[in-house]
C-alpha cells in the first residue's frame, strides 16, 4: 500500500507491524547521468522511495532536539522528512555515501539557512530499482560554509 509522506510519517509512529512505503517518481535521464559522473553510483531507472522504517531510523535516530545541537546539528521534525522528495529532486549537491552495506548517495540542499543531508541506498530486487532513503540529518548553514 502507497501512503502519502504525511500518512506514512504517521503511520511510522504508531505502528510498527508492516512495512509501508511511499514513491516519488524517478529521475530524468539527464540527472542520473549527472549523479553517476559525480558519484560513481548508478542510479539509471530507479524509484525513489522512503519506508516507515526509514521514518523510524531518522526520528529515533536524529529527532531529538536536544542532542543533536550537542552534534552541531538540529532535531529533525516532520515537516523536514517531508522536504526529502524537493531535496532530492532539487539537489545542490550529491556526494557518494558511506555505507558499508552497498552503494549509496548523499543529496544536499540548503534550506532557510539550513543544510540538509538525505542519504539513500540503492537496492536491485529482481530487476526492479530502488533508491530508498536511509537517513536524514541537518545542520545549521555557517557563514564560513555558505
Amino acid at each position: 500500500m502507497l501512503l502519502s509522506i504525511s500518512e506514512l510519517i504517521a503511520y511510522a509512529k504508531t505502528d510498527e507491524t508492516e512495512l509501508k512505503k511511499h514513491e516519488f517518481g524517478f529521475f530524468p535521464n539527464f540527472v542520473e547521468q549527472d549523479i553517476n559522473r559525480k558519484t560513481g553510483v548508478r542510479v539509471t531507472g530507479v524509484t525513489k522511495i522512503i519506508t516507515s522504517d526509514s521514518i523510524r531510523h531518522i526520528i529515533k535516530g536524529h529527532g531529538d532536539d536536544k542532542s543533536e545541537k550537542e552534534r552541531g546539528q538540529k532535531g529533525i521534525t516532520d515537516s523536514d522528512i517531508e522536504l526529502i522528495p524537493k531535496i532530492v529532486a532539487n539537489f545542490d549537491s550529491v556526494v557518494k555515501g558511506n555505507d558499508k552495506r552497498g552503494q549509496s548517495v548523499v543529496f544536499i540542499k540548503q534550506i532557510n539557512g539550513i543544510g540538509y543531508y538525505v542519504a539513500m541506498n540503492v537496492k536491485n530486487n529482481l530487476g526492479d530499482p530502488k533508491l530508498e532513503v536511509r537517513t536524514m540529518f541537518a545542520k545549521p548553514i555557517k557563514k564560513a560554509d555558505v
